[in-house]
């Protein structure tokens, strides 16, 4: 497990979120394996970020969900902890499961959400679906976050107008894949960064070829994994994720967890 970090640099940006610190994290996956991370552990339990974002696929299978919420009882952060499901949070999703629904045309084993998402509450995590918070920092910043329902197993929609919106410092946008790039719905707003995960990364990527697969549908492999900027000036973080999907293999991509700096120009 690695700890990305990056620096981002905003005009205009107020001096009360200068510096401010934001840990993202995506696919956990959760399992025993997963539940022997320290690296991953330390970092949501020490309280060193203002806010942590988790971009959804909290488990795998929903029978670890109770284990799941143990573990992240404790987490800490300033200004708190927000999340979003994946599509794996709404089904079990295993390579045998992909290929008897591929091929027998088996229907997905469905993953009790409601009770991750209910679960995550009683510790204080809020998991937003199609939903958006303002969230007050201890700087004395406003922040306006959204979640997304999952684009592939959810229905995702972005709200036409909110007065919250209007009024905010910063405007971040979470969506479990960065497929939400090419919909149309994202044009509702500008939001002035994007969090999501689901690709892994590739989990394999091959010099100068990059991931082999990503899981997504319109992104190209570019837009798959990192930190970049669009056209329109939105800053896109792509984390690589904390466990695995289908196969327990990494070539050339490590798990990661993100720490996000916001910095401000001049």
């Amino acid at each position: 497990m690695r700890i990305r970090k990056e620096r981002l640099v905003f005009r205009g940006l107020p001096s009360q979120l200068d510096g401010y610190r934001i840990l993202h994290v995506s696919d956990i996956h959760f399992d025993e394996k997963i539940g022997r991370d320290q690296v991953l552990w330390n970092q949501l339990h020490s309280n060193v970020a203002d806010l942590i974002l988790i971009t959804g696929d909290f488990v795998t299978h929903g029978s670890k969900i109770d284990a799941l919420v143990r573990y992240l009882e404790n987490s800490k952060a300033r200004d708190g902890i927000y999340g979003i499901l994946g599509n794996h949070d709404y089904t079990f999703l295993t390579l045998a499961q992909h290929f008897r629904h591929r091929i027998l045309k088996q229907d997905y084993i469905q993953n009790d959400w409601q009770h991750l998402v209910s679960a995550l509450y009683q510790i204080g995590m809020k998991v937003l679906i199609n939903e958006a918070v303002t969230v007050k920092t201890s700087t004395g910043a406003s922040l306006f976050i959204e979640g997304t329902d999952d684009p592939v197993r959810g229905n995702p929609t972005i709200k036409d107008k909110d007065l919250q919106y209007d009024s905010s410092d910063l405007k971040i946008l979470m969506s479990h894949s960065p497929d939400i790039l090419h919909l149309d719905e994202l044009r509702k707003k500008k939001f002035d960064l994007l969090l999501s995960g689901h690709t892994h990364g590739g989990q394999i990527r091959i010099p100068r070829i990059g991931p082999l697969l990503t899981g997504t549908r319109w992104v190209n492999r570019k837009e798959c994994y990192g930190t970049y900027m669009t056209s329109d000036g939105m800053f896109v973080n792509v984390c690589s994720g904390v466990g695995y999907s289908l196969l327990p293999i990494r070539i050339n991509c490590p798990s990661e967890l993100i720490v996000i700096e916001l910095v401000k120009d001049g």
